[in-house]
């Protein structure tokens, strides 16, 4: 199956609750998926960058992990 064909589809990821530490990327990288309308990571153990949902996502949430600083819109 085609790779460009699975990122379209991705609509829904929930991570939440699943003890993450970090997220292995560039920094600057962004997620592929470009349809994607809910990115939940939230209660974990985050620290660090993190990935930059694409302008589809209009929902993003990161709330209860160890993350320290400013977050960019």
């Amino acid at each position: 199956m085609d790779m460009e064909y699975k990122r379209g589809n991705l609509m829904y990821l929930d991570l939440h609750l699943n003890f993450l530490t970090a997220f292995h990327y560039q920094p600057s990288a962004i997620l592929p998926w470009i349809n994607l309308r809910i990115l939940d990571v939230s209660s974990n153990e985050l620290q660090g960058p993190l990935p930059i949902p694409p302008p589809s996502t209009w929902r993003y949430d990161v709330s209860n992990n160890l993350l320290t600083g400013e977050i960019s819109l």
